[in-house]
């Protein structure tokens, strides 16, 4: 449940982050709803109306970062974003009956489910399925982040990591299209206006709120039927536990809904409002942030460096996270308190 919640915190901020006005993420000052919630440098990086309007190439500026991320870090989601944004562009410029219809495919898992009519449980690019953990190739990519250079590590990240990662994204798993369809659901939630007035929001809350519960129950059902009646161990090839994790999904974009509905709640209150706003020089910064960390992850854990990789516990990642984004929240408030927005924008 914890790894569901943190999913839908993510995707939440996503929706939030691609449905914010572009005067904001030009660092003005008009007020809105949401105006000092902007965690989404990435995605203002990429923000739609200057890379259509503008034909900077942003794109590419964005891809090249992601590459050189990704060699400190096999997750990076710089690269995805810069592959989704040519797929956005027409969108954005569309009616909103096909986004919602879009919507409805990438959610309703019509490309994940086609994926795995196609592919079955792996190999697109990646040598293995990424569901098969006993593998000489993870025993590999394990031992070069324990013992490896810093060449070799970059090496494992942009072959293995990267292959991993889009199987990962493009298979039955489908974190590309689900992110997508966020995507697709801020411009629509942008154009409604909603976190310019969130009164509009507080006249469908009640309703929405009812819809949810009822696809939480929904899912959670079906969820627990499908893998009931799957054979164990989880046979990835077929359909049964393949259809349980889609339903487990549509879990993940309930409580998403939730999240993003408990923000703009809070924020509609007083203390949520100087709450939330103590973040926003944090979220300016978002871009700068997400890079140091994976830098200065890679300086704790790997072999290069410190090399703390499999030997702290649970609660000593945690207080050493707690350090790195205190840091970043005090400098971001009294350093460098301005948008890295435009200066990365400046590279395109």
């Amino acid at each position: 449940m914890m790894v569901v919640i943190d999913y839908s915190i993510v995707e939440s901020l996503r929706i939030i982050e691609n449905s914010l006005p572009d005067y904001v993420s030009q660092g003005q000052s008009q007020r809105t709803e949401f105006n000092q919630l902007n965690t989404a440098s990435t995605i203002n990086l990429l923000n739609l109306e200057r890379i259509d309007g503008e034909k900077k190439p942003i794109l590419g500026v964005t891809a090249g970062v992601g590459l050189i991320h990704q060699c400190f870090y096999g997750g990076d989601i710089l690269t995805i974003y810069a592959l989704l944004t040519p797929f956005l562009l027409p969108f954005n410029r569309l009616n909103a009956k096909w986004i919602i219809a879009m919507c409805i495919l990438c959610f309703g898992s019509a490309f994940k489910l086609l994926s795995h009519t196609i592919w079955g449980d792996g190999l697109i690019l990646a040598p293995h399925s990424f569901m098969d953990f006993d593998n000489e190739w993870i025993s590999s990519y394990v031992g070069s982040l324990q013992n490896g250079t810093i060449s070799k590590i970059a090496q494992s990240n942009l072959g293995y990591g990267m292959k991993t990662k889009m199987d990962f994204q493009l298979g039955f798993m489908g974190r590309f299209y689900y992110t997508f369809g966020y995507f697709l659901i801020g411009i629509l939630l942008g154009r409604s206006g909603i976190f310019k007035n969130t009164d509009i929001f507080k006249d469908y809350r009640k309703k929405a709120l009812m819809y949810i519960g009822v696809l939480i129950v929904i899912s959670i059902a079906l969820t627990a039927i499908f893998f009931i009646h799957a054979e164990q161990p989880i046979d990835w090839e077929t359909w049964l536990p393949v259809l349980g994790l889609n339903f487990s999904d549509w879990l993940n974009i309930s409580i998403t809904a939730l999240v993003l509905i408990g923000f703009i709640s809070w924020y509609r209150t007083d203390k949520g409002e100087q709450m939330l706003n103590s973040f926003a020089p944090y979220g300016r910064m978002a871009l700068t942030n997400y890079l140091l960390q994976s830098i200065i992850g890679t300086f704790i854990f790997v072999n290069w460096r410190l090399g703390l990789f499999a030997t702290l516990r649970t609660y000593q990642l945690f207080l050493i996270a707690m350090v790195i984004i205190t840091t970043q929240m005090y400098l971001t408030s009294y350093g460098y308190n301005t948008s890295d927005v435009d200066h990365w924008n400046e590279l395109g």
